[in-house]
């Protein structure tokens, strides 16, 4: 009797940990060969919670008085939306999805480079690029450009902001941007694997609303 009870209680124990397994795989995005990791955090970053980024907001040279939105389907094969009026973009590689879906890309009203994807939660399978050109914020020149970088945010854009002004925000899953060019604009891109919101920053700030920041953007 006492062998039976062990080993039933034995087997509930390794199903529990199979299932919570199987959930947080469910859960959690897909680990993809092409994701090149994050940014480097300089050491004196906000560690409060080591999975957010306290960063400065990179700002538009001119204010976006409105949300912009383009939808598009996008296949197996691949493609592309384009927000012209503000020079950005989101190209899916061929495999990024196995089959037909209608995809949103909002570009974000006010000062901040910010944009919000839909539908939300879902994961690639093949390399997924933003791109923002540059000439239409503050950082239009190429020692401005190498410090720029983008962060992950699940809540309502708003509530990310530790100022008034809405200049130092925490972010996480933080992107490196690479800068190329197109015809005579340099180009920022930085790769997501899930969709939400993503806002792109000039550089680390300090941890408590300070707007100075570090390494951030004069």
């Amino acid at each position: 009797m006492i062998r039976r009870i062990l080993t039933t209680a034995c087997a509930l124990v390794a199903l529990g940990l199979l299932y919570a397994c199987g959930s947080e795989r469910l859960l959690a995005p897909a680990a993809n060969s092409w994701y090149d990791g994050g940014a480097k955090r300089p050491a004196n970053a906000d560690r409060s919670d080591p999975n957010v980024d306290t960063v400065a907001a990179l700002k538009r040279s001119d204010y976006l008085a409105n949300d912009i939105s383009e939808s598009a389907f996008i296949g197996p094969e691949g493609g592309e939306i384009d927000i012209d009026q503000t020079g950005s973009s989101i190209v899916f590689s061929p495999g990024a999805f196995s089959r037909r879906t209608r995809v949103t890309m909002t570009v974000k009203a006010g000062w901040n480079v910010a944009f919000e994807f839909a539908p939300h939660g879902i994961v690639f399978a093949a390399p997924v690029t933003v791109q923002q050109e540059l000439s239409y914020t503050v950082a239009d020149n190429p020692s401005n450009a190498a410090k720029l970088q983008a962060g992950y945010f699940q809540r309502n854009l708003d509530s990310i902001f530790l100022d008034m002004g809405q200049s130092v925000a925490r972010v996480s899953e933080l992107r490196h941007a690479s800068i190329g060019r197109r015809l005579n604009s340099l180009v920022a891109n930085f790769s997501i694997y899930h969709f939400s919101g993503y806002l792109m920053s000039s550089g680390f700030a300090g941890g408590g609303g300070d707007t100075a920041g570090i390494d951030s953007l004069p």
